[in-house]
């Protein structure tokens, strides 16, 4: 199965979730891609709409390395085996927490606060993203929603490598993916159209009230 492009890949899912029942009481998307996916499931259910901002923890030689994942309260989501494999001090690995905590803070200035400020104490949360490769990203950020209050954290995605389900799994984390392949390289290799998300399209996708 491949998705034409993010928006179908959301209304396949929104389809899917309805059909079993799988609903919550907000949807909480990562931008940029996955508010794309995000929007038709929300449209679908009549929910809220609101984004978690986590950024990927670049390695200091190579920032498209990912060490792991950070949100703004200092959630982290790290791959303990990679940093160890890459010799990561301790020194060096607080420094690149801090280098993704500063363009945490650049996005938040892009996005009106009020889509990423809500109320999750005893939500049910639906987190979505275009796609899981090692689920580190989304693990930072369902450990943030917890820490804010969330009853329960359900992580929808139309695609997903087995090792991010089972990351997120061990943590306590329900997973709704409809695709999981055996041979996983990228999540693009799942769509025809990957195209990046220009942050104007997240902001109107956000100015609709899908839960009215």
């Amino acid at each position: 199965m491949y998705f034409k492009n993010r928006e179908d890949a959301g209304r396949v899912c929104s389809a899917k979730l309805w059909n079993e029942g799988i609903v919550g009481d907000v949807v909480t998307a990562i931008p940029r891609g996955g508010a794309v996916v995000a929007a038709p499931i929300a449209k679908k259910l009549k929910l809220p709409l609101k984004l978690i901002l986590p950024k990927k923890i670049g390695a200091p030689h190579n920032e498209e390395v990912a060490l792991g994942a950070v949100t703004a309260d200092g959630s982290l989501a790290l791959n303990e085996e990679f940093i160890r494999l890459l010799g990561i001090s301790p020194e060096i690995l607080e420094k690149q927490i801090k280098k993704a905590q500063r363009k945490i803070k650049e996005m938040q200035s892009i996005y009106n606060i009020d889509n990423i400020n809500y109320d999750y104490t005893n939500k049910n949360v639906l987190l979505v993203d275009d796609g899981l490769a090692t689920g580190f990203t989304v693990l930072a950020a369902g450990l943030s929603l917890i820490k804010q209050g969330a009853k329960s954290i359900t992580v929808v995605v139309p695609v997903a490598s087995t090792e991010a389900i089972n990351l997120l799994k061990n943590n306590g984390f329900a997973v709704f993916s409809l695709i999981v392949p055996e041979d996983f390289y990228a999540v693009g290799q799942f769509y025809e159209d990957f195209r990046p998300v220009e942050k104007e399209e997240v902001l109107t996708l956000l100015a609709k009230n899908y839960s009215g």
